[in-house]
C-alpha cells in the first residue's frame, strides 16, 4: 500500500446555499466529483432553474472536469508548476473516475517520471513502493526550490500541498483526559491545498494534521482566534497527537471518531453546526475515514440520547447533554480499543 501522509485534520466545509451544493461538496469530498454532480444534473433534466451559485459551480465543474483548464497559478518555478500540473491530471482521472485508484497511480507515476527524466532521477519500475520513492525525489527537489510540501494519500486519494511560507507556534490544549503540550506549524501561501479543495473549487480543503511529533496548520482554513480553530483544529488534532500514545496501532477512521467527539465535547458556538456537518457529511464506508467517523459519531450520539423518554433529534437536544453523551462514547471507544 501507499503509506498515509497523516492528514487528519477534516475538511473545512464553508456555508452553502441550497440543498443540491450541499450534496456536491459533501459527495465531492469522498473523491468522486462525478456521483457528486448527480443532484444538479437530476434538477436540470427536470427543467428546474438553477441559482447563481449553482450555476457557477456547473460552469466551474464544465471548465475544470469536462474541458480540462487548468487552474492558474501564482507560482513561477517551471518545475513545482510541472509537478503540480501533475498531480492536477491525475486528480482529474480519478474524481471522475475516468481511472481507478490503481490505474491513477501509474497515471501519476508516468508523469511525475516524465517530470524528472531531465535531471535523470526517474525511477523506472513502477510498483508501490517506487512510486513512494518517487514523491521523495518530487519532495526533494521541490523544496531546492523554496517550497514545502505534503505528498503521500489523503485517503482516498493521493496528495499534494505545497507551501511558501510557515512559523512554529507551542500550545498547551485541554483534553477530557489531560493536558497536551503540542507544536503546531503554521502554513502559509499555498500553491496546491489538496484533492478536496480541487475537488470542490476551493471551497473546503484539509485544516491541518498530526505527525508523531507536531501539528501542521492550514492557515488560510481558520480564524486563529475562532472557536473553529480552538475546537475544531487544536483539540481535534490534539486528541489525534495524544491517541497516538495511548493507541498506536490505531486506523484513521477510528482516529477520526475520537477526534469529533472531543470537538463535540469543547464546541459551544459551533456545536449544532458540527452536529449538522456530521449528519450531512457521513457515510459507513472505511474508504473515507472522515466520512466514516462523522457517520458513527452522529448515529452513536442518536443512540445514545434516545433513550432518554423526552427525545425528539440530537439537533434539537440541549448542550449539556450532547457533551455528557460524547463523554461517555469517546471513553467508550478508548475502552474498547485496550
Amino acid at each position: 500500500m501507499i503509506s498515509s501522509c497523516g492528514t487528519t485534520g477534516g475538511h473545512n466545509l464553508t456555508e452553502v446555499e441550497s440543498g443540491e451544493l450541499k450534496k456536491y461538496y459533501a459527495l465531492a469530498l469522498q473523491g468522486n466529483v462525478k456521483k457528486a454532480l448527480t443532484p444538479l444534473k437530476k434538477k436540470q433534466d427536470l427543467n428546474k432553474d438553477f441559482n447563481l451559485d449553482e450555476m457557477d459551480l456547473m460552469v466551474k465543474y464544465q471548465d475544470r472536469f469536462i474541458k480540462k483548464i487548468k487552474p492558474q497559478l501564482k507560482v513561477e518555478d517551471p518545475f513545482v508548476i510541472e509537478v503540480i500540473d501533475a498531480y492536477q491530471a491525475y486528480w482529474n482521472e480519478v474524481l471522475t473516475k475516468e481511472l481507478s485508484e490503481r490505474e491513477g497511480f501509474y497515471f501519476l507515476f508516468k508523469n511525475l517520471n516524465r517530470i524528472l527524466k531531465p535531471l535523470k532521477k526517474e525511477i523506472l519500475v513502477y510498483n508501490d513502493k517506487n512510486l513512494n520513492k518517487l514523491t521523495e525525489v518530487i519532495k526533494v527537489e521541490v523544496k531546492k526550490r523554496g517550497y514545502f510540501g505534503l505528498y503521500g494519500i489523503t485517503r482516498p486519494h493521493l496528495e499534494l500541498m505545497i507551501w511558501k511560507k510557515q512559523k512554529k507556534k507551542t500550545y498547551k490544549v485541554k483534553l477530557h483526559d489531560g493536558v497536551q503540550k503540542v507544536k503546531v506549524v503554521l502554513m502559509d501561501d499555498f500553491e496546491s491545498l489538496g484533492w478536496a479543495a480541487y475537488a470542490t473549487f476551493g471551497k473546503s480543503f484539509t485544516g491541518g494534521w498530526a505527525t508523531k511529533e507536531k501539528l501542521f496548520c492550514v492557515k488560510p482554513a481558520y480564524k486563529l482566534k475562532s472557536e473553529a480553530y480552538k475546537v475544531s483544529y487544536l483539540k481535534h488534532e490534539a486528541r489525534h497527537f495524544a491517541d497516538y500514545k495511548l493507541f498506536p496501532k490505531l486506523k484513521q477512521p477510528e482516529l477520526e471518531y475520537r477526534a469529533k467527539l472531543t470537538e463535540l465535547i469543547y464546541a459551544d458556538k459551533t456545536l449544532y453546526d458540527l452536529i449538522e456537518k456530521f449528519k450531512t457529511q457521513g457515510e459507513n464506508t472505511r474508504v473515507s475515514p472522515h466520512a466514516f467517523a462523522n457517520y458513527h459519531v452522529y448515529n452513536n450520539l442518536k443512540a445514545y440520547l434516545s433513550k432518554d423518554p423526552q427525545f425528539v433529534s440530537v439537533l434539537k437536544s440541549n448542550k449539556k447533554s450532547i457533551k455528557k453523551a460524547s463523554v461517555v462514547l469517546l471513553e467508550k471507544s478508548g475502552k474498547s480499543y485496550k
